[in-house]
């Protein structure tokens, strides 16, 4: 295993974890660790975007293919014929986009209201690929047998404590933001769970020192799972 790789396994570990306890060590200054390159928002890039805003480029392209395949049409349904050619057509408003916006707010308003801010309300419960929402009732739908797309997933909502937390709540621990450049040691033992181990919790050990050491035992994972060192 790489050590690329032993390290993407180790932040994978230490956010998983349910409880955490740590001994902290302190010694000599650590070197201030490179910053991760910056996701590009919707924010940065983009002119007229109002309502998808703070949205990863990547993500906003996810949806606006999802919004066309829901009207069954491409972009310059709502966007300006011109777009096909010029790339910055696409920030010129029209009344379809306008109209958009009014449908993400409602969406928005719908789901925030009724169903916790899951995403349970989107275009295609209305459009299913018409460029009007369908209001005719489909009786083979209604009466026939239901279909169950095999390729459908639902991502539930995590609802326990999150890696920002969790990770938050080690900082103020160990004394703050500003004294985690004199942390160059520590030891964290807690459980995991996952995918990997049927949901049962499993005990973990990690151990880290500056600048690149590190290395992590599980009691009882499958045997595809190994710990790594460096």
């Amino acid at each position: 295993m790489t050590r690329a790789a032993n390290r993407r396994f180790f932040v994978a570990i230490l956010t998983a974890f349910a409880c955490l306890l740590v001994q902290i060590g302190t010694a000599a200054q650590a070197p201030t660790p490179q910053a991760a390159d910056k996701v590009p928002l919707t924010d940065d890039v983009f002119k007229s975007v109002q309502i998808l805003k703070g949205i990863p480029v990547d993500t906003f392209f996810e949806a606006m293919g999802m919004f066309a395949s829901a009207m069954g049409n491409d972009c310059t349904f709502c966007h300006v014929k011109d777009a096909y050619f010029d790339k910055t057509a696409f920030a010129q408003v029209t009344p379809r986009m306008q109209r958009a916006r009014q449908m993400l707010t409602m969406m928005g308003e719908l789901n925030d209201k009724y169903f916790a801010g899951r995403t349970r309300v989107t275009c295609f419960t209305c459009h299913r690929g018409s460029q009007s929402p369908v209001s005719e009732p489909d009786l083979s739908i209604q009466y026939g047998e239901p279909y169950e797309d095999p390729n459908a997933r639902d991502f539930p909502v995590e609802t326990r404590v999150t890696a920002d937390q969790l990770l938050d709540k080690y900082i103020q621990w160990a004394g703050g933001a500003q004294n985690a450049p004199n942390l160059t040691s520590y030891v964290a033992r807690g459980t995991y769970e996952g995918f990997d181990t049927a949901f049962e919790k499993r005990p973990v050990e990690i151990y880290a020192k500056a600048p690149n050491q590190q290395t992590a035992r599980a009691d009882g994972w499958p045997a595809a799972i190994s710990p790594c060192r460096c």
